[in-house]
């Protein structure tokens, strides 16, 4: 490493949130947008490796607050303040074909919270409630809730931790649920 820059990655619009896909090559950058609720909220992908966009996914009308890459790059989750968590194809042979393909609404979402697991599992933050989707059918678990819960997803993927209050923390198996 040398601290030279080798790309910068500019735009117009305020970051809100990034995330790198797994393997290094991609950048997906959230957005506050401009405008007042309502105004389109994009998120723009970079081929981190040739320094240039890749695509863009238009569909949020609020504010960007977290993104995650699917395995093998095929797919992205973003959740937003519109709480809407967004499912998105990453089409690689045309990647301006890439698409929302589902869309999850909640009123308790915790936005700024999403997770997708390796196996592709994804799991939806919600006040009192964690939910792990693997394809379409979901599972929940109850969990309390405190203002600003820290999360950790254990190494191997079979635990999730949570902080509470900042003095608790307790364990939950993604697999079973329970705590």
């Amino acid at each position: 490493l040398t601290g030279e820059c080798l790309h910068a990655l500019n735009h117009t619009e305020t970051v809100s949130t990034v995330t790198f896909s797994d393997d290094g090559k991609y950048l997906a950058v959230g957005t506050l947008g401009m405008g007042g609720a309502g105004a389109i909220r994009s998120i723009y992908i970079w081929n981190v490796h040739k320094g240039s966009l890749w695509c863009t996914l238009n569909g949020h009308n609020h504010q960007v607050h977290a993104l995650a890459f699917g395995p093998k790059n095929d797919w992205l989750v973003s959740a937003s303040l519109d709480r809407t968590v967004r499912v998105w194809r990453l089409d690689h042979d045309t990647p301006s074909d890439s698409s929302e393909i589902s869309r999850l609404k909640y009123e308790d979402l915790e936005f700024h919270n999403i997770a997708v697991l390796s196996d592709g599992r994804l799991i939806v933050f919600r006040r009192n409630m964690l939910e792990v989707w693997r394809s379409q059918r979901k599972s929940e678990i109850p969990v309390p809730h405190y203002f600003q819960n820290q999360w950790h997803i254990t190494e191997d993927e079979s635990y999730i931790l949570g902080s509470f209050d900042g003095q608790v923390v307790r364990k939950w198996s993604l697999d079973t649920g329970q705590e």
